[in-house]
């Protein structure tokens, strides 16, 4: 059935939504009339739903009948267009209706019954209702008129240059008017033995002159055998640009209108009548063609007295996809993520790192401070009797209980670089017990391990001034100890605290600064926003991609809110996957191609994405092709630890100051692994 009117799909189908009990296909809601979701095989100039009547379940298609002349020459053609063939008809029912609908358009609907196994044809009664209703679903309101002459003025105004690619090696030309970017269809025509015609074919087909011809040259060159049954070519691709200019030096050129059965076809009649035939079919003049139904037969021989002006070389945009494409593709995922992994590591050390050279100093105190406590049992055992004369520094002391002489001080003195531990006597006893009861003494006292040790510095001296045989038979040493004098250098206790405060402070600091990075994702308004359906799918990024989300927004699309993500300052469909994660876009976030789908209802390509949020720098990292840290000699700073799942175990990945991470070789080294330098 025919109607005179064109519509526009997206406010029909938002309308039938709304208002007719209509659902979209894929959109999850119930619905006994669902729309197809098909634009990639018909087009936006068509719409198609299925309905159930009377228990037969039918397929619905209304779409705009000289638009699809225009574009495609049928459903499951990828090549062709009918251009003549809407001009000569005559005598047909497509032709009648055409000569209603010159300053309205043409709307065409086709609906088509599906009989089931038990094959009762529907009534005629069914079918009429069937049609009738179409009138229903789409009213008056909705319907605009657009002339013939207009939609062909629209569609030229879209010309940039004719295309004609030749195989060489098939000897066949292919002319190109337009190509749809939705569905893929090319309008054009296929013209064999291209060799015979090629000069006729570049004057009378193309465009007019005022715009370039552009020609690609396919030569095939060899090939190659990959496996048993695939063979690849090799192939040499070139492009050139031309301009047609008459033999009197003007560029005015008519286009021939022919049949897809031969480029040579004609119409016969007189040039006026033909001329009204195409004015009628709204295929008037335009600056950038200039339509012509020929009179005359024309063969292979028939002249050609244009000239070619070549003006340039095309660069040929051409990829090897198995190879080139891959690896340029790799490496642009891989500078992603290292990109990405400079970032983190540059915001986490801007917080950390003055926290872990704090911390690095506090350890280091500490391990000076547990060295000298070591020295202790590992030192040489003397009497103080046998030390000589001299002033030894004192490195810690320790009191204990002597079986024979009561509580003494164990004192690691340092004798020629070698720590060496003596017992006191009464009298250097007592001034390490006075001692303990001054400030400068509690400073000293460490209450973990028990011993009087300073960092940086010695406890005190003790000096060694002779020694006498007493009336015992025993030896009495004479001697003094001098503590160091009171300073700013922190005590045992105070650094232990200084040290656990710095690793608390550690995770506190990044909570903090995480913390900032969650404001809210700016939230575009739909006025700032295109037509859901003008801005470009996710699918069209590569896989792998890493890139930060700088606002969403969203449009409605046949009667249902849609998400739209902004990445690079360019506004992208989210699809079906990442609407199911869009509560996981919290703060600053980057989203992550994983792969790509194909909806099996719909045969439509969606996006699988990860949201990464800032600090989640391990979802950008392939455990396995982490690199081992071997070297730990504590020139290494760690600024951040996380776990990640491998294999069914929970391991640690290691981000250092500058970017890179790291894994430990083996699972037990990482019970104490953490923020810092090793």
């Amino acid at each position: 059935m025919d109607f005179a009117g064109s519509f526009d799909k997206e406010e029909v189908i938002e309308h039938l939504i709304k208002n007719m009990d209509f659902r979209m296909e894929g959109d999850g809601n119930l619905a006994p009339r669902t729309i197809l979701d098909n634009d990639r095989f018909v087009g936006r100039n068509c719409l198609t739903y299925m309905e159930e009547l009377g228990g037969v379940v039918t397929r619905q298609k209304v779409y705009n009948k000289f638009v699809q002349m225009l574009e495609s020459q049928s459903v499951r053609s990828v090549i062709g267009c009918h251009w003549r063939d809407w001009v000569v008809q005559e005598g047909t029912r497509l032709a009648a209706a055409r000569d209603v609908s010159t300053h309205r358009g043409l709307t065409r609907a086709e609906v088509t019954f599906y009989i089931d196994s038990s094959g009762s044809i529907p009534s005629e009664r069914l079918i009429e209702e069937t049609l009738l209703r179409i009138v229903d679903y789409i009213p008056v309101n909705l319907v605009y008129s657009t002339p013939f002459s207009k939609a062909w003025e629209i569609y030229c105004n879209s010309f940039v240059h004719s295309l004609v690619c030749i195989d060489r090696q098939e000897n066949m030309g292919l002319l190109i008017y337009s190509y749809n970017e939705i569905t893929g269809k090319l309008s054009g025509q296929l013209i064999n033995q291209y060799e015979d015609k090629w000069k006729w074919v570049l004057e009378k087909l193309t465009l007019n002159g005022n715009i370039p011809v552009d020609v690609i040259d396919i030569n095939v060159l060899g090939r190659t055998v990959n496996g048993e049954k695939k063979k690849d070519q090799i192939v040499e691709i070139t492009g050139s640009r031309y301009f047609k200019v008459n033999p009197d030096k003007t560029n005015n050129f008519k286009t021939r209108l022919v049949s897809h059965k031969g480029c040579f076809s004609w119409t016969s009649g007189a040039g006026e009548r033909l001329s009204q035939l195409l004015v009628a079919a709204g295929f008037v003049d335009h600056v950038n063609c200039h339509p012509h139904l020929a009179g005359k037969a024309a063969n292979r021989n028939s002249r050609a007295d244009a000239d070619l002006d070549k003006v340039e070389d095309l660069l040929i945009n051409f990829t090897n996809k198995s190879s080139n494409n891959a690896a340029e593709l790799s490496q642009i995922r891989q500078q992603d993520i290292e990109d990405r992994l400079l970032g983190e590591a540059l915001r986490i050390d801007e917080i950390r790192k003055p926290l872990l050279l704090h911390l690095r100093d506090c350890e280091k105190r500490l391990k000076e401070i547990k060295k000298c406590q070591a020295d202790e049992s590992n030192s040489e055992k003397r009497h103080l009797k046998d030390l000589k004369q001299g002033t030894y520094p004192v490195l810690s002391a320790k009191k204990f209980g002597h079986k024979d002489y009561g509580p003494r001080f164990r004192l690691v003195l340092q004798v020629k670089e070698r720590p060496v531990s003596v017992w006191s006597n009464w009298d250097i006893t007592n001034v390490l017990n006075g001692l303990l009861q001054t400030d400068f003494g509690k400073q000293c006292f460490d209450e973990v391990s028990g011993y009087l040790v300073l960092h940086g510095k010695p406890l005190g001296h003790l000096t060694v001034k002779g020694r006498m045989l007493n009336r015992h038979g025993f030896y009495t040493v004479f001697c003094d100890f001098v503590p160091s004098t009171p300073n700013d250098s922190l005590s045992a206790s105070s650094i232990r605290m200084e040290a656990a405060n710095a690793r608390k402070n550690l995770n506190e600091e990044l909570k903090k600064s995480t913390l900032v990075d969650y404001i809210a994702i700016p939230t575009k308004t739909r006025e700032e926003l295109l037509p859901y359906k003008e801005n470009p799918e996710l699918v069209t990024l590569p896989i792998g991609t890493i890139r930060e989300i700088e606002a969403i927004g969203w449009s409605e699309s046949y009667g249902k809110d849609r998400l739209l993500v902004q990445i690079d300052n360019i506004m992208y469909q989210a699809g079906q996957d990442l609407e199911q994660k869009v509560q996981e876009i919290v703060g600053k976030s980057y989203l992550k191609i994983d792969k790509v789908r194909l909806n099996t209802n719909t045969r439509r390509k969606y996006a699988i994405c990860s949201i990464i949020q800032s600090g989640q720098w391990h979802k950008l990292v392939n455990y396995s092709k982490t690199p081992l840290l071997t070297a730990q000699d504590g020139s290494t700073c760690v600024i951040d630890v996380q776990t990640v799942e491998h294999k069914g175990q929970k391991r640690k990945l290691l981000l250092t100051d500058d970017g890179q991470v790291f894994k430990l070789k083996k699972s037990r080294f990482e019970g104490t692994v953490r923020p810092g330098f090793v």
